[in-house]
C-alpha cells in the first residue's frame, strides 16, 4: 500500500490535510476454487471445453474431439489450431475475452472469457493444458492445483501468476503424434462416477450441425450422433425469416409435428447460437400443454446474446425480444397444426394437419396418407367420429349423450372425466382439456399460473366447473355436436355431478 500526502485550501482561507492509499484490489486466491462451484454438470463442463475447440477450428478441415471419462480423469483432445505461449497465457487469465487476443471472429461460442477455467474447475481441482500452435514445432504445457490456491486464502501478498512450460513435443505424451492442437486434462475429479453416456448424448445434441458437416466427437471411443425425431410425414418445414425493425436479423430451422402427444419435457425447439445447442426444447414461443406437445424443431438465433454461463439466451436482450415476437407469430399455424393432430378419433387427422402446415407456411410437397386409404375414401363416422372437418354434421336425436357423476356414454362408448392441476405458461387462460382416446379420458386442466386458482378457495367446486366447460368444448370440437346441444348435455352432467 502506498500513501500520497495532500495539503488543500478551503473556501475560508484554511489548509486542511488529506491523503490517499493505493491498495491492492487482487482477486483471494480462493476465487479460482469458487469458480469451480458454477454448478456445471459434467456434460455441460465438457460442451463448453469442445466450444473452445469448434472456435479453433483451422481453416479447411474437419475438427476432431476425443474425449476420454473414466473415475479418475477426463480428458478432451483435439485437432485444433493450438496456443502458443502468449495466446495461452491469456487463456488462463480469469474474464479474458479470446476474440480480442485471437483475432477470432464475432462468432465465437466462447464469449466471457470464463468458459475453459470455470468448466475444468467445475470437473475437478487439478487440471493441465498441453498445446500445440499450427507451424511452430513447440509444445506448451500449463497447470493448476486448486489445492494450492486455496491453501493461500487471505493471503495479501499472494500474486496471481503460473508458469507456462516451453518444450520439444512429446509424441508419447497427451497429444500423441498430431502436429497441433490442444489436450485438458482434469483429474481429483468432484464427480467420483462420471458418466460417459449422457455426455455424449448432449454433445450430440449440442453440435448436431457440426457433426452433420462432418466434424467428429468422440466419447471413450463411440461417435456422438444427432438426434433423431419421428415426426408426421409432411410435416416438417424448414424457414428462414427475416427479424427485427429493419429486418437485419434472420431467424432459420425447421418445425415439425411429433407423431406423438408428450406428458414429458421432451417437446418445444431446440434453440442454437452458431451452431451450439443453447436451450433444449425451449416452449417460450408457444402455450404449452399436452395439445400443442407435438410441436418440435430446432430453430437457430445467431444475433441473440446467451447469458453468463451459455445455459440460455439473454431474456432481457433486445434481440431476444424482437425474436420471441417474430417466433410467437410466426407459430401460430403450427400450434393450430399441433391441436388439429391430437384431437378427435378422425384417421385423417394427421394428413390434414399437415396440409394446413404446408398451405399456412408454404410448403409444397405431396402427403401421403399416413393411415392407408385413399384421397376421396369415405370415412366411417360410427361411434361419434366428426369425418371431415369440412362438414356440418349433426346428430340425430335419437344418439344420446349418458351422462353420470363421472363420465360420458356416447354411442355406447364410455368416456371417464377427471380433472388435474398443471401449469400453463398463458396466466389469462384458467383451464384446458386433453381427451386421450387410447385409455377413453377426458380430462380438464387446472392452471395453477391463473388467477382465477389464486384466488379460489374452493378448488373442487372450480375443477367441476372447468370440467364441465371441457364437456361442452370437447362435445363440440370432437364430437361434432351443434352447441347448443353440447350446452344442454354440459348442464345435464352438472347437475348429476353436483347431486352427488
Amino acid at each position: 500500500m502506498s500513501t500520497e500526502d495532500t495539503v488543500m485550501l478551503s473556501d475560508d482561507g484554511f489548509s486542511c490535510m488529506s491523503k490517499r492509499h493505493s491498495v491492492s484490489i487482487n482477486p483471494d486466491p480462493s476465487l479460482m476454487e469458487d469458480i469451480g462451484a458454477a454448478s456445471f454438470t459434467v456434460a455441460e463442463a465438457i460442451v463448453e471445453l469442445v466450444a473452445n475447440s469448434m472456435d479453433a477450428q483451422v481453416e479447411g478441415t474437419d475438427i476432431e474431439v476425443d474425449i476420454y471419462i473414466d473415475s479418475s480423469e477426463i480428458r478432451v483432445v483435439d485437432n485444433a489450431k493450438g496456443m502458443n505461449g502468449d495466446v495461452l497465457a491469456q487463456a488462463v487469465r480469469l474474464g479474458v475475452k479470446m476474440d480480442k487476443i485471437g483475432k477470432v471472429s464475432a462468432s465465437r461460442k466462447g464469449m466471457f472469457g470464463l468458459g475453459m477455467k470455470t468448466a475444468c474447475a467445475s470437473l475437478g481441482r487439478r487440471w493441465s493444458v498441453t498445446t500445440r500452435p499450427v507451424g511452430e514445432g513447440t509444445e506448451y504445457f500449463v497447470e493448476f492445483n486448486l489445492e494450492e490456491w486455496t491453501d493461500r486464502a487471505g493471503d495479501s501478498d499472494f500474486k496471481w501468476e503460473i508458469e507456462i512450460e516451453e518444450r520439444e513435443p512429446d509424441e508419447d505424451g497427451v497429444l500423441g503424434v498430431r502436429e497441433h492442437g490442444t489436450a485438458i486434462v482434469v483429474q481429483e475429479l468432484r464427480d467420483y462416477n462420471p458418466l460417459a453416456g449422457p455426455v455424449l448424448d448432449k454433445l450430440g445434441r449440442a453440435y448436431k450441425g457440426h457433426i452433420e458437416d462432418g466434424d467428429v466427437i468422440k466419447v471413450n471411443g463411440n461417435r456422438a450422433r444427432p438426434p433423431e425425431y419421428d415426426f408426421i410425414e409432411g410435416s416438417k418445414q424448414e424457414f428462414n425469416i427475416p427479424c427485427g425493425d429493419d429486418e437485419e436479423h434472420r431467424i432459420y430451422g425447421w418445425v415439425a409435428l411429433d407423431k406423438q402427444t408428450h406428458n414429458d419435457d421432451i417437446f418445444g425447439l431446440n434453440l442454437y447460437r452458431e451452431n451450439q445447442l443453447v436451450e433444449p426444447w425451449n416452449k417460450d414461443f408457444f402455450k404449452a400443454h399436452l395439445m400443442t406437445s407435438r410441436i418440435i424443431g430446432e430453430v437457430h438465433l445467431d444475433f441473440v446474446p446467451p447469458n453468463f454461463y451459455k445455459r440460455g439466451f439473454e431474456r432481457q436482450s433486445d434481440e431476444w425480444k424482437e425474436a420471441r415476437e417474430t417466433m410467437e407469430e410466426f407459430l401460430e399455424p403450427v400450434v393450430k397444426a399441433s391441436r388439429e393432430a391430437s384431437r378427435g378419433k378422425d384417421p385423417k387427422k394427421f394428413r390434414k394437419a399437415a396440409r394446413g402446415l404446408q398451405k399456412a407456411l408454404g410448403g409444397g410437397s405431396e402427403v401421403a396418407d399416413p393411415d392407408g386409404g385413399e384421397e376421396g375414401e369415405d370415412e366411417d363416422t360410427s361411434g361419434g367420429g366428426t369425418g371431415d372437418d369440412d362438414g356440418d354434421s349433426t346428430h340425430d336425436e335419437d344418439e344420446l349423450v349418458q351422462v353420470d357423476a363421472s363420465t360420458l356414454s356416447i354411442d355406447g362408448k364410455r368416456i371417464r372425466l377427471s380433472y388435474e392441476m398443471a401449469g400453463i405458461p398463458d396466466e389469462r387462460l384458467p383451464w384446458d382439456y386433453i381427451y386421450d382416446e387410447a385409455t377413453g379420458e377426458l380430462q380438464a386442466i387446472l392452471n395453477t399460473n391463473s388467477r382465477l386458482l389464486d384466488k379460489s378457495e374452493d378448488h373442487e367446486i372450480v375443477g367441476t366447473l372447468a370440467l364441465a366447460d371441457c364437456i361442452a368444448s370437447f362435445l363440440t370440437d370432437e364430437i361434432g355436436y351443434e352447441s347448443s346441444d353440447a350446452r344442454r348435455y354440459r348442464n345435464m352432467w352438472l347437475y348429476q355431478r353436483l347431486g352427488e
